[in-house]
Protein backbone atom coordinates (compact mmCIF):
# COMPACT_ATOMS: atom_id res chain seq x y z
CA UNK A 1 0.00 0.00 0.00
CA UNK A 2 1.34 3.22 -0.81
CA UNK A 3 2.14 6.10 2.14
CA UNK A 4 0.57 9.10 2.31
CA UNK A 5 3.83 10.83 0.83
CA UNK A 6 3.78 8.37 -1.58
CA UNK A 7 0.55 9.03 -3.13
CA UNK A 8 0.97 12.69 -3.27
CA UNK A 9 4.59 12.50 -4.92
CA UNK A 10 2.77 10.86 -7.95
CA UNK A 11 0.60 14.13 -8.37
CA UNK A 12 1.47 15.44 -12.40
CA UNK A 13 3.49 18.24 -12.25
CA UNK A 14 0.22 20.07 -14.20
CA UNK A 15 -1.64 19.41 -11.80
CA UNK A 16 0.49 20.21 -9.07
CA UNK A 17 0.71 23.89 -11.64
CA UNK A 18 -2.85 24.65 -11.98
CA UNK A 19 -2.72 24.27 -7.93
CA UNK A 20 -0.60 26.95 -7.60
CA UNK A 21 -2.12 28.72 -9.92
CA UNK A 22 -5.72 28.58 -8.67
CA UNK A 23 -3.74 29.12 -5.35
CA UNK A 24 -2.79 32.63 -6.82
CA UNK A 25 -6.34 33.93 -8.10
CA UNK A 26 -7.83 32.91 -4.81
CA UNK A 27 -4.98 34.99 -3.12
CA UNK A 28 -5.80 37.94 -5.16
CA UNK A 29 -9.36 37.57 -4.71
CA UNK A 30 -8.46 38.10 -1.46
CA UNK A 31 -6.54 41.33 -1.84
CA UNK A 32 -9.08 42.84 -4.11
CA UNK A 33 -11.88 42.36 -1.29
CA UNK A 34 -9.42 44.36 1.10
CA UNK A 35 -9.27 41.65 3.62
CA UNK A 36 -6.95 39.60 5.83
CA UNK A 37 -6.01 36.43 6.30
CA UNK A 38 -7.21 37.29 9.54
CA UNK A 39 -10.82 38.28 8.35
CA UNK A 40 -10.93 35.17 6.20
CA UNK A 41 -10.32 33.17 8.97
CA UNK A 42 -13.37 34.37 10.49
CA UNK A 43 -15.46 34.00 7.77
CA UNK A 44 -14.82 31.08 6.23
CA UNK A 45 -13.81 28.77 9.71
CA UNK A 46 -10.41 27.82 8.69
CA UNK A 47 -7.22 28.35 9.84
CA UNK A 48 -4.72 31.09 8.52
CA UNK A 49 -2.16 28.32 7.88
CA UNK A 50 -4.84 26.15 5.59
CA UNK A 51 -5.56 29.55 4.08
CA UNK A 52 -1.88 29.83 2.92
CA UNK A 53 -1.91 26.43 2.31
CA UNK A 54 -5.03 27.00 -0.18
CA UNK A 55 -2.87 30.35 -1.57
CA UNK A 56 0.32 28.37 -2.08
CA UNK A 57 -1.59 25.29 -3.73
CA UNK A 58 -0.84 22.82 -1.29
CA UNK A 59 -1.67 19.54 -2.87
CA UNK A 60 -2.99 18.47 0.67
CA UNK A 61 -5.53 20.93 1.71
CA UNK A 62 -8.77 18.73 1.07
CA UNK A 63 -11.19 19.76 -1.61
CA UNK A 64 -14.26 21.13 1.01
CA UNK A 65 -11.86 23.56 2.37
CA UNK A 66 -12.06 25.08 -1.24
CA UNK A 67 -15.89 24.97 -1.44
CA UNK A 68 -15.64 27.08 2.17
CA UNK A 69 -12.96 29.50 0.87
CA UNK A 70 -15.30 29.80 -2.34
CA UNK A 71 -18.41 30.22 -0.70
CA UNK A 72 -16.65 32.91 1.39
CA UNK A 73 -15.95 34.96 -1.76
CA UNK A 74 -19.28 34.53 -2.63
CA UNK A 75 -18.63 32.78 -5.84
CA UNK A 76 -21.66 30.86 -5.49
CA UNK A 77 -21.53 27.21 -6.60
CA UNK A 78 -19.67 28.27 -10.42
CA UNK A 79 -17.26 25.71 -9.53
CA UNK A 80 -19.44 22.89 -9.84
CA UNK A 81 -19.73 23.46 -13.56
CA UNK A 82 -15.96 21.69 -13.41
CA UNK A 83 -17.31 18.19 -14.21
CA UNK A 84 -20.51 19.57 -15.67
CA UNK A 85 -22.02 17.12 -18.67
CA UNK A 86 -22.46 20.25 -20.74
CA UNK A 87 -18.90 20.68 -20.73
CA UNK A 88 -17.13 17.27 -20.20
CA UNK A 89 -16.27 16.62 -24.46
CA UNK A 90 -14.42 13.83 -24.00
CA UNK A 91 -16.52 12.38 -21.65
CA UNK A 92 -19.36 12.68 -24.11
CA UNK A 93 -17.12 11.73 -26.96
CA UNK A 94 -16.93 8.22 -24.94
CA UNK A 95 -20.15 7.73 -23.59
CA UNK A 96 -22.11 5.59 -26.41
CA UNK A 97 -19.43 3.86 -26.14
CA UNK A 98 -19.96 3.19 -22.38
CA UNK A 99 -24.11 2.33 -22.31
CA UNK A 100 -24.93 -0.73 -21.38
CA UNK A 101 -27.28 -2.73 -24.07
CA UNK A 102 -29.83 -5.19 -22.28
CA UNK A 103 -29.77 -8.80 -24.41
CA UNK A 104 -32.85 -8.86 -26.74
CA UNK A 105 -35.19 -12.09 -26.35
CA UNK A 106 -35.81 -14.22 -23.72
CA UNK A 107 -34.11 -16.59 -22.13
CA UNK A 108 -31.54 -18.95 -23.58
CA UNK A 109 -32.25 -22.47 -24.74
CA UNK A 110 -29.61 -23.69 -23.29
CA UNK A 111 -30.66 -22.70 -18.92
CA UNK A 112 -28.18 -20.42 -18.95
CA UNK A 113 -28.08 -16.63 -19.71
CA UNK A 114 -25.82 -17.10 -22.71
CA UNK A 115 -25.43 -19.14 -25.77
CA UNK A 116 -23.22 -22.26 -25.13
Amino acid sequence: MATQSNVYAMIPNVVTHELVSLGKRLKEARLRRNWTQQKVKTIAGMSVSTLKRIETGDPHVPIGMYAQLFNCYQFGFQWQRLADANSDQIGSAMEPSNKRCRASGGRSTTGFDFDV
